[in-house]
């Protein structure tokens, strides 16, 4: 089905999706840190349900802090 423009455009303004990146967008023009932005894309996944349970989420948290620790932030 062809939704017209101008509803098209506020039907994808109200996804889920729109929002996430919208958010991550105005974040990353904050200029932060690399490591504030791979906590940031940890958190988004974990949201998601990517790890696929929280002791997952935890042990890939606990990677990222390793990286941090072995090359820096």
């Amino acid at each position: 089905m062809l939704i017209p423009s101008g509803k098209k455009t506020k039907a994808i303004r109200e996804r889920k999706a729109y929002g996430m990146f919208k958010e991550f967008l105005i974040f990353l023009r904050t200029n932060p840190k690399n490591s504030e932005i791979l906590i940031r894309v940890h958190h988004i996944l974990d949201l998601k349900g990517a790890f696929g349970s929280i002791r997952a989420s935890e042990w890939a948290f606990e990677s990222l802090e390793q990286v941090f620790k072995d090359i820096g932030t």
